[in-house]
């Protein structure tokens, strides 16, 4: 968690081969965060990857929920390098928010029914999925019940 300027677009940065932050010219692969789609967009410098790297960048982003209380939230993204068209998955998240209690809490699944319905961050329902659902949601932070769940 740095106190930066961003060095690419947004709140973006790009990052050089050990998954550490630096300026664009030195940079290796980048992660942008575009908050109003709510999702990050990975991208490479031209030239400097090869297939079969693989990289960890991570962002973190902090804001303050209360009065001297802070939340933090962790993207962790590994990527690996192909010579085929492929995508980047989230490979971790870590979420701290005191005012909520949810200190890297997992959502344990129970049997039995549920009746809250799912939403984004952004306050969008999710395809009517209900509780009992989440675990075949992607890793994320989510709102069910009025509250934040972080699924893993």
């Amino acid at each position: 968690l740095i106190n930066a300027s961003p060095t690419a677009n947004g709140y973006g940065w790009w990052f050089n081969a050990n998954g550490l932050t630096t300026q664009y010219a030195s940079g290796v692969v980048y992660a942008e965060f575009i908050p109003s789609l709510m999702t990050f967009y990975l991208g490479q410098y031209p030239g400097k990857c090869k297939n079969g790297n693989n990289y960890t960048i991570a962002e973190a982003f902090r804001y303050r929920s209360e009065e001297n209380k802070y939340a933090t939230a962790t993207f962790v993204f590994n990527i690996h390098i192909t010579d085929s068209r492929a995508g980047a998955v989230l490979s971790s998240i870590e979420y701290d928010d005191p005012t909520t209690g949810m200190i890297n809490e997992e959502l344990r699944m129970k049997n039995e029914e549920f009746s809250d319905d799912i939403y984004d961050l952004s306050g969008r329902k999710l395809k009517n999925l209900k509780t009992q659902e989440l675990k075949n949601l992607h890793p994320g932070l989510y709102i069910v019940g009025g509250k934040k769940v972080l699924v893993k």
